[in-house]
């Protein structure tokens, strides 16, 4: 469940571009800035797991009946499936972060070689085709439903003083930005448990990004951009624990519903209280190193 959760903050990500045209930052650095700590959450997995195979092998018992085909023949089917999706994934990723193409160009060029692959590989049929058109205009429509309505609660808001109320508390924590920032990120960290990352992102980043904005860092940050990309990688990972906290949590839903013999959902509660464990680390460590996500997006 938790390395399935990286699929909406490693780039390409939808996530990220809704982020994107919210804060008006450049889609090029966010993506280039959520590619390290969504690196860094994997290597937190990685380490986990292998301490606690190490620690407990039962945990995590070998396959009882191993693959028996040459290696070769099975090297060649990794290379064989793993070549085509990398070239798609590299070639829209490529293209937005060195600005060759926009995000909606990138998009058209992701789905360009994905039809390419499927007809390589014997699977480009009508069938197919009508279903992913059906699903891409139900996805697009949601989200822009839920932006054409989110934008109408939050002008309303602010008309209201809404946006004056939330500076106002916010004072009260003090002139320590980072007292600021903990504050949001605990917030949105309850947000996740009831409610997805879209209706958080179109409800309660148009009120908090321009109070993000005006906080003073210092030296630590060379421009705005460069703090609203930090602070949008912030979000990002918090947001990656909305997945896994019941009692709404998709991902413990989505591993129920593989009907996997003897594990009830009190299990899967249970086993995913190190992965949100392990994401507040990963969240601790970019908010302490904020060159882990700016690094990269500094040199595009």
């Amino acid at each position: 469940m938790g390395s399935g959760t990286l699929g909406i903050l490693i780039p390409p990500s939808i996530m990220l571009i809704v982020f994107g045209e919210i804060m008006q930052i450049p889609i090029g650095q966010i993506f280039a800035a959520a590619l390290f700590p969504g690196l860094l959450l994997g290597v937190l997995y990685m380490v986990y797991i292998a301490v606690r195979a190490t620690l407990n092998p039962t945990a995590a018992p070998a396959n009882p009946v191993p693959d028996q085909r040459p290696l070769g023949q099975r090297l060649r089917e990794v290379l064989i499936n793993l070549i085509g999706p990398a070239v798609l994934i590299m070639s829209v990723l490529i293209s937005i972060i060195v600005g060759v193409a926009t995000p909606t160009e990138g998009a058209a060029i992701g789905a360009f070689g994905a039809m390419v692959i499927a007809w390589l590989s014997g699977n480009l049929r009508w069938p197919a085709l009508w279903e992913a058109l059906r699903e891409t205009s139900l996805m697009t429509g949601m989200i822009l439903i839920l932006a054409v309505c989110a934008t109408a609660f939050s002008l309303i808001f602010k008309r209201i003083g809404g946006q004056a109320m939330i500076e106002q508390a916010i004072g009260l924590l003090g002139s320590n930005p980072y007292m600021v920032i903990l504050a949001i990120m605990i917030l949105l960290f309850i947000l996740g448990f009831f409610l997805e990352w879209i209706e958080i992102s179109f409800l309660v980043l148009p009120m908090f990004a321009p109070v993000v904005a005006g906080l003073d860092f210092g030296t630590t940050f060379a421009d705005r951009d460069q703090l609203m990309v930090w602070f949008a990688i912030l979000v990002a990972v918090n947001l990656q624990t909305s997945f896994l906290t019941p009692p709404f949590g998709y991902a413990l839903f989505y591993l129920k519903g593989a009907n996997i013999e003897g594990v009830s959902m009190g299990d899967i509660y249970r086993s995913v209280i190190p992965i949100v464990l392990l994401q507040l680390l990963g969240l601790v460590l970019i908010v302490a190193f904020p060159s882990i996500s700016l690094w990269l997006a500094s040199l595009v």
